[in-house]
């Protein structure tokens, strides 16, 4: 009998404790997962390639390459099937599979013909997620191509076992429960939102202050957002935002964190700074991602651009998250008025005293 639906896995109460247990679902994206989404593409020629939580009604993905979806109802997904055995499982041509072939991801979007997931455990040997690849023409998979979808999978594997590289992320991500992650994502760039970025700011300022380092708040304003969204349609204008967001987490350190504060303008945490001229060297890096995402179609415009400004905060300085917002916005707003595109990084005062360009 051809099984439809959600599919329970034998130990599935004690799996969906696991997937709870590990605190992926609802983050923010992270670029040591992308990179390993992009070269699985890359390294297999396949256009699509995702990490994929499976969860009790859906699968979530935590990375996802060649396709902008979020999640998907777990009664249609490939990887419920992939979690219920040990072997990778490869579907030729899901066209011509009893288990797939009325599948609506089969007869409509995205159209998937090829398949192939390898099951990821939990610390304790429970699969709660997959390493899989989609592709919409049929195709086969010799011992070679299953051997390094294999290993990448034992990496993501150790990865969801390990820490962030960001102390104060993962404290945060592991105090709090999904519900509340998920309000504090930003839906379009899945980096997080206002209020996330505004708590990760205060928490990390504060985490500096106990290591005796020095942090650097920072903004950035993308500049042809507007124009694409006013020439090309609001979804050229979200495309050419979410590529900014990916694009500028493979460029940052692994330690800083990224957030979307309001339509174009995004939130930086730079941590572990040693001088203001490191923070406007890390700072360009961003700024150059900006330049270099072309913009088609626009006469007068044919990169995005960007102006970026920060304020670099000195341990025991720190007065209060109100105080330290308010010069950030101050600092933004003077780099927009300069002919200098360069970054601009201004001491952080505690308000006895104006705010200076940093040496």
């Amino acid at each position: 009998m051809i099984q439809r639906g959600v599919i329970k896995h034998p130990k599935e109460k004690a799996r969906l404790e696991a997937l709870r247990d590990l605190n992926i679902t609802e983050t923010p994206l992270e670029e040591r997962f992308e990179r390993i989404t992009r070269l699985v593409s890359r390294t297999l020629d396949i256009p699509i390639c995702a990490v994929s939580c499976v969860d009790l009604h859906r699968q979530w993905f935590k990375s996802i390459q060649g396709l902008d979806v979020e999640q998907t109802d777990r009664c249609v997904a490939f990887c419920q099937h992939t979690i219920l055995n040990d072997e990778i499982m490869v579907i030729n041509d899901a066209r011509f599979d009893d288990r797939f072939d009325t599948n609506p991801l089969v007869t409509g979007d995205p159209g998937i013909v090829f398949y192939a997931g390898a099951p990821i455990y939990s610390p304790d040997g429970l699969p709660v997620a997959t390493l899989c690849v989609i592709d919409r023409e049929p195709r086969s998979f010799g011992e070679e191509e299953l051997q390094i979808l294999y290993d990448f999978a034992r990496i993501v594997e150790s990865l969801l076992h390990t820490p962030r590289e960001s102390v104060v992320e993962e404290h945060l991500i592991n105090q709090i429960g999904e519900s509340w992650r998920a309000s504090m994502i930003d839906p379009l760039t899945r980096v997080w939102n206002a209020e996330g970025i505004k708590l990760l700011t205060e928490e990390s300022i504060k985490h500096a202050e106990q290591s005796e380092e020095q942090v650097c708040i920072a903004m950035l304003d993308l500049n042809g957002v507007n124009r694409i969204r006013s020439d090309l349609g609001q979804p050229a204008g979200d495309a050419h935002l979410s590529s900014f967001t990916k694009a500028a987490l493979e460029t940052m350190n692994q330690a800083d964190s990224i957030g979307r504060l309001c339509d174009k303008e995004f939130a930086m945490i730079l941590t572990r700074v040693n001088d203001a001229d490191d923070a406007v060297d890390r700072l360009a890096k961003l700024q150059l991602v900006a330049d270099t995402i072309k913009v088609d179609g626009i006469d007068g415009i044919d990169r995005l651009g960007t102006r970026t400004a920060g304020v670099l905060i000195a341990p025991h300085q720190y007065r209060s998250i109100t105080s330290v917002l308010e010069q950030v916005e101050n600092a933004i707003a003077q780099a927009r008025s300069m002919e200098c595109p360069s970054p601009q990084i201004f001491n952080y005062t505690d308000g006895s005293s104006p705010a200076d360009l940093a040496a």
